[in-house]
Formats: C-alpha cells, structure tokens, sequence
C-alpha cells in the first residue's frame, strides 16, 4: 500500500467531494468516518471556522430554523446585527452591562451554528489531517521526516499518530461546544497562557531540545483550532497581553518565544466588556478595538414578557 499513499492523497486533496453534506463540511454519513483512510476515500475538504458559521446560519434561516435558541429580547436588534457580523466573516466584540447574557450569545453559537469535524483522535489542538499541505501528510506516511515544517500544522503527537498507524489513524468527530474555548480575562492572565509555553516536564521526559516543537504545550488560542475563542472582559487584559491578540486578528497567525515555526490557531475571535466596568479600570488598545470589526451594543429586556420568559428558563 505504501507505495499508493501518494496518488491516494493527491486525488483527494485535488478531487471533488464524494458526499452530500448536511452542514458546512460534514458528510450525510459522518459518523461512520473514522480513520484517515475514511477521509481520504471520500476527497474530505475542511470547511474554515467562520465560513461554518456563515454556511450553517444561512442553512438555518432557509429552513426557518431558530439561530440562536434561548437567546431572548434581541430579536430587533442584536441578532440582525450578529447575523450580519458573521455572513461578513467578522470577529465580534460585543458590548453590555453585567447580566445582559453576552457569554451565554457566543456560546449558543458555538453549539448551534459549528459543524462537527473530524480531529486525530486525543488530540488538544483540535488537530484536522487536512491541516497538513498534502506534501507534508505524504511524508508522514511514508515516514520520510526530511521535509522541514515552518508552520504549526498539526501537533507532533499527532503527527507522531500518522507516521505509526498511516491510514488507519483513528479520527473522531467533535462538535462546536467542545471547540469553544472561554476565557475570564484577569490582571493574573500571562501572555503563556494566551500562546503557550515552553513544557520543561516534556523536555525532561522526551529529552527533547529546550526550543524544538516536542517541548510545546499549547495555549488557549491553540486549543481553540477550528473552534471560537471568546474573552470575556477584554479590558482587563493589559496592553501586552493584547499586543499578543492583535497579530491573531491582524493576520490569523502569531509565533511564541524561539521556536522557529509560525502558529495558526484558524479560530473566531469573539471579546465582551461592560461600557463602564465595574470591577476593574482599563480599556482596548486602539489597533486591537479596530480589528474587532462588528461593535454589537447589548441591553436588557424590553419588556415585562420577555423578563418573564427568560426568568422561566434561567429557573
């Protein structure tokens, strides 16, 4: 078989898709997908983060289905203007006082408008085989570690994964609850924990070099691949810390201390903060809040039934 791996990728990096999907990316029969070779017999094409959502928020208005289930009292004003924040594929800084259910918006996207997609199996950087160039997946076959990665495609063990089971590396499907990552932003929060960090337990296990990718432990920008990454009180945040978030939104990648390889996270970036913040004196570098490209105001209910209704379900 290894010496087909090559024409196997090739058709299916090159080809049409041979399924009918039901969301955006997600074949009629997914759940029957799961190993590599599945994927490629099929021509799998991975579908981006935010053209999910759009694809899957237009799936659902045409089929008169609820977008944002639970979601109370913005029917006027915030969910046109979510709606058209993310047909226009924007990352989305949504701006309210306390209570008025801005986490509780950005998570029921996550839930209801991702698709399932396929990652390599235990995988925290919800790694996808279609991350890889299909030179890079035919030399992890083939076993052949002469090519040099400047880009984190997919995480060593998961490449690690595919050099020892080939094309019967497990692969299970994830939904959009579990590829949403939520962050309390705190004075505490280090640009480590944003970007991640050298690992010195994998460095004395492994015996790997201090700089070299096997000794990096992932962020939460990385563990949010392919998923939504959302702050809530961005404001608290220092400026170098959303120094760190700016290259993210302003060119979708960022690198982390001396390893030689660029960072991809592939994630929509939604942030929260209160118009006076309560708890906490700070504010959005300039160049971050212009990346943030929708500016949705929240409020309160209305009226005294739509106070009712969400008292009911909060219940």
């Amino acid at each position: 078989m290894a010496e087909n791996y090559e024409e196997i990728v090739e058709r299916c990096y090159n080809s049409d898709p041979k399924y009918t999907e039901i969301q955006a990316g997600v074949p009629e029969d997914f759940a029957d997908i799961k190993t590599l070779g599945d994927l490629l017999e099929i021509n799998y094409k991975l579908v981006g983060v935010k053209e999910q959502l759009r694809k899957n928020l237009i799936l659902k208005i045409e089929r008169d289905e609820s977008k944002y289930p639970g979601i109370i009292g913005f029917d006027d004003d915030v969910v046109p203007a979510i709606d058209r924040a993310i047909l226009s594929g924007h990352d989305i800084f949504l701006i309210g006082q306390i209570g008025q259910a801005k986490t509780k918006l950005v998570q029921i996207i996550a839930e209801n408008l991702l698709s399932p997609m396929p990652i390599i199996q235990h995988s925290i950087t919800n790694d996808c085989p279609m991350d890889l160039p299909k030179k890079r997946l035919i030399a992890l076959l083939k076993e052949d570690d002469t090519t040099t990665n400047t880009k984190f495609f997919v995480s060593p063990e998961s490449e690690d994964k595919i050099r020892e089971n080939k094309l019967e590396t497990p692969i299970r499907w994830i939904d959009g609850q579990d590829r949403y990552k939520y962050l309390l932003a705190t004075p505490d929060i280090s640009v480590k924990d944003l970007v991640g960090y050298i690992d010195a337990i994998k460095v004395a296990k492994k015996g790997v070099e201090m700089y070299k990718i096997d000794s990096y432990s992932p962020g939460q920008l990385m563990q949010a691949k392919h998923g939504i990454f959302c702050i809530d009180e961005l404001p608290v945040l220092d400026p170098r810390k959303q120094v760190a978030l700016l290259s993210v939104l302003q060119e979708g990648r960022f690198t982390t201390g001396s390893y030689p390889v660029i960072f991809e996270p592939k994630t929509a970036f939604f942030a929260t903060a209160n118009p006076i913040d309560y708890t906490h004196s700070g504010k959005v570098i300039e160049p971050l809040y212009d990346r943030l490209k929708s500016h949705i105001h929240t409020h309160y209910p209305k009226t005294i039934e739509d106070e009712m209704m969400i008292i009911l379900q909060e219940a």
